[in-house]
């Protein structure tokens, strides 16, 4: 309703893009602030941080869009038949969602535990660790803008499969990296 649905590729991208960033920078800050504050000051930091970004949220209008039509809201689990109702139609539908949860499965936790590995397996300091997860956001945020600014123009099919199997690639790869 707010963005235009031929944008939300579009969107989608740029929204990634800044978390993204966000995510690229918050591992530089805390390898130095984790070298020079105490861990109780780092947890409070964050506390404040937290505080600050609901403060913020007081200050955001969402514009409140009308249609002509009469609004009928269906209730939550006559919502959540429909939804499956719908997928059950369209194999291809079930198969992405299906891709996409085994997806989940396996790779988001690996993401998470990047650094952890780095630490242990590697055997690398605070700093390398940082370097990997600074490596990884870059690589999604340029990922994110590139989407951003072509994901109009792509097949989105085509690259929900490329990136499966370029992050599946890289995953082998790296895994076969020798520790020392």
């Amino acid at each position: 309703l707010i963005v235009p649905k031929e944008s939300l590729t579009q969107y989608a991208g740029f929204a990634q893009g800044f978390e993204s960033l966000s995510a690229l920078i918050s591992p530089a800050a805390a390898s130095v602030l984790f070298r020079i504050l105490d861990l109780n000051i780092l947890m409070l930091l964050d506390v404040f941080g937290a505080l600050f970004a609901v403060f913020m949220l007081c200050f955001v209008a969402i514009p409140n869009v009308h249609s002509n039509k009469q609004i009928h809201k269906p209730g939550y689990l006559t919502e959540l038949k429909e939804g499956f109702a719908i997928v059950r139609t369209e194999p291809a539908v079930v198969f992405i969602i299906a891709i996409s949860c085994l997806y989940a499965v396996i790779y988001s936790p690996i993401g998470t535990y990047y650094p952890l590995i780095t630490l242990t397996h590697f055997r690398g300091t605070i700093s390398d660790s940082a370097i990997v997860e600074t490596v990884l956001s870059l690589g999604s945020l340029c990922g994110a803008f590139l989407l951003g600014f072509i994901g109009h123009k792509i097949n989105k099919m085509r690259m929900f499969a490329v990136s499966i199997m370029v992050y599946g690639i890289s995953l082998v790869l790296t895994g076969s990296i020798p520790y020392n």
